[in-house]
């Protein structure tokens, strides 16, 4: 991977988003392929991608059987991935290949940086800063997801509970209070990875939560 000079990096690193910066390594990247798009992901994002279950399972059958013994699956995953298809050029088409390949929302992990939420994901915490006030725990390929306040959140406010407007928001998406799990809760009823479109509808809600009651915290 080539260092990138000043001329081609024209703001700071510590001013980009971790989208951009990914943009940069990837256009610096000399040579695009499963190892190299891992050691960029773990770089900018301190994502493990092998931790990362892949979601087709017909397709993590033919990884296994083109890399049989590979010490990194999902860096095999990857390259299998190109050669069915083609190589990523640009940081957005290799976002969308990870986003294929493991269900990766690498644009929404980005954002979620300057939203106070925490994500704990692919068992490692993706997201999480000391001063956020939510946290959305996904289990195992994703399935299934629970929504519980920090302990800032609980320290600031005194509440155990999420706010009664985040609690309505989450029961309309489809979250039930779960006494066992001890938290607003949703399974698939598919057995498939929740959707797309149900995460940014579920991190939607918690951040209309933030902006409109505790912004100030």
């Amino acid at each position: 991977m080539r260092e990138l000079s000043s001329e081609s990096s024209p703001k700071d690193a510590k001013a980009l988003t971790k989208v951009e910066l990914m943009d940069q390594r990837i256009v610096s990247t000399e040579q695009i392929d499963g190892p190299a798009i891992c050691a960029v992901i773990r770089e900018v994002y301190g994502l493990d991608l092998s931790k990362a279950p892949l979601l087709d399972k017909n397709f993590a059958e033919r990884v296994a059987v083109a890399f049989p013994g590979a010490s990194d699956l999902s860096a095999a995953a990857v390259d299998l991935y190109i050669a069915e298809n083609r190589k990523p050029s640009t940081g957005a088409e290799v976002r969308a290949v990870l986003n294929h390949i493991f269900g990766t929302n690498l644009e929404g992990i980005s954002q979620l940086h300057e939203r106070r939420i925490s994500l704990y994901s692919k068992d490692q915490w993706i997201v999480q800063n000391k001063k956020d006030l939510f946290i959305v725990h996904t289990g195992k390929n994703d399935i299934d997801v629970k929504v519980i306040p920090t302990p800032y959140f609980i320290e600031k406010t005194g509440k155990k509970q999420l706010p009664e407007e985040l609690q309505q928001a989450l029961n309309n998406l489809g979250f039930t209070y779960d006494e066992q799990v001890g938290a607003y809760y949703y399974a698939n009823p598919s057995g498939q990875s929740v959707p797309d479109q149900f995460k940014r509808q579920t991190m939607g809600a918690i951040h209309q939560t933030i902006q409109a009651s505790y912004t100030e915290l």
